[in-house]
């Protein structure tokens, strides 16, 4: 016997203005709290809706942790003074960790599972940077945030939807030669992210040679410390303002390992 798939329907959209990163109107502010206003802005458009008939709220979150972290969906429900009987849901899929929780709710209405869903995604790059909480255990003696048997099977690869295309980028970047000023200046500007774990740096200043390895997380090491950015490397070594991948001269290929 097959049961009739119904239709899901939205009722009821709304979003948080944007602020930019570290210099926003919403520094200060925590991503459960931002999730709250938006759960609130939205229950407020169906005046008509008991909030009891909520069935769950699904957010997701591409960094799901410190202050975003736990089940950051059912704590914004409970700050957002829905009912104890609204469960919270958590997903990630990095990117996609929004569009997969409004997925994953309409679903649960169009098979009969619930009738009145809430999705939402949530996230602070002021609060929570991104790889900043995932270092953390490196920082204090207890490892990397990675399976051992993970790296040990894949070696040098971080698992992300991003980690084949930066792949494919940079080999399609070498093979056209970087001819344009346009592609020379994208080179220059997308260095960085298109650095894989593993990968060494050379760089000789004041009679010694300086080697700063990418990791896993990719963050930067040098002399047994870790660095945010290649920038703050050429600080720590120089002791005044350069811009990382000038000073480490990544349009040579020479100076690459």
């Amino acid at each position: 016997m097959s049961k009739q798939i119904q239709d899901a329907y939205i009722v009821a959209a709304t979003r948080t203005p944007i602020g930019r990163s570290h210099k926003g109107s919403f520094k200060h502010l925590r991503p459960d709290d931002l999730l709250a206003h938006a759960l609130r802005a939205a229950m407020a458009q169906v005046p008509s809706l008991d909030p009891k008939a909520v069935e769950d709220v699904i957010a997701g979150c591409a960094i799901p942790e410190a202050q975003q972290g736990l089940n950051v969906a059912r704590i914004g429900a409970i700050l957002a003074g829905l009912p104890n009987s609204v469960g919270g849901i958590t997903v990630n899929r990095f990117c996609a960790s929004g569009l997969s929780a409004v997925a994953m709710a309409a679903d649960r209405i169009r098979v009969g599972e619930a009738d009145v869903m809430i999705a939402a995604g949530v996230e602070s790059m002021t609060r929570v940077p991104m790889y900043t909480p995932s270092a953390l255990p490196a920082r204090h003696g207890m490892g990397s945030y990675m399976s051992p048997n993970m790296q040990t099977r894949y070696p040098g690869v971080v698992f992300s939807q991003f980690t084949d295309y930066r792949k494919r980028v940079a080999e399609r970047l070498e093979a056209i030669g970087a001819k344009h000023s346009k592609i020379k200046t994208s080179v220059g500007r997308s260095a960085q992210t298109l650095l894989m774990p593993g990968t060494t740096l050379i760089r000789e200043w004041d009679e010694r040679e300086y080697r700063v390895t990418v990791t896993p997380e990719g963050l930067y090491a040098l002399d047994g410390q870790v660095f945010k950015s290649l920038s703050a490397v050429a600080r720590h070594i120089t002791g005044t303002h350069w811009s990382g991948p000038k000073f480490f001269g990544l349009r040579d290929k020479k100076e690459v390992a």
